[in-house]
């Protein structure tokens, strides 16, 4: 047996042998506890911040037939789109008057790749400005065919 190993077996017996430390009954531990470190049962602690504990007149977030928030989406949605169109105006009418169709302007920004990339990630994929970009040339294409913008000369 090596010596180190020797001076540690000793060192361990000497420690559970030695009362350094006094025991302590779980009723005294509970003694020393501050009274005010313990959580609030009732958690009232910021009495500055109000949770609405109902639901206010108009807020029906249940999935139920009669809920009209799809609507809400679909503008939110239009709204993008036509914000989108606006900003790349431009680029969308020299692809248009070229006669570019949507799956050559996919190739042309990089967005087939991203699509092929992140294609079941939907979260990722609309970060990308590639994406954006082509989904913005489908609603410009799309509102054209439906007379909402007239086309380019």
């Amino acid at each position: 047996m090596r010596l180190h190993f020797v001076l540690f077996a000793a060192a361990a017996a000497f420690l559970a042998t030695c009362e350094a430390v006094p025991d302590a009954a779980p009723s005294e531990l509970s003694k020393m506890a501050f009274p005010d470190s313990a959580l609030s049962i009732n958690a009232v602690q910021n009495t500055g911040r109000f949770l609405r504990t109902r639901n206010t007149v108009g807020d029906d977030d249940s999935d139920d037939e009669n809920d009209d928030d799809d609507a809400d989406d679909d503008d939110d949605e239009e709204r993008t789109f036509d914000l989108n169109i606006a900003k790349w105006r431009g680029i969308f009418d020299d692809y248009y008057r070229m006669g570019t169709s949507v799956d050559d302007v996919a190739k042309d920004l990089g967005a087939a790749y991203y699509i092929g990339k992140y294609g079941k990630n939907l979260g990722k994929l609309s970060k990308k400005e590639e994406y954006q970009k082509w989904v913005a040339f489908k609603a410009y294409l799309e509102k054209i065919k439906n007379g909402e913008i007239p086309a380019p000369k």
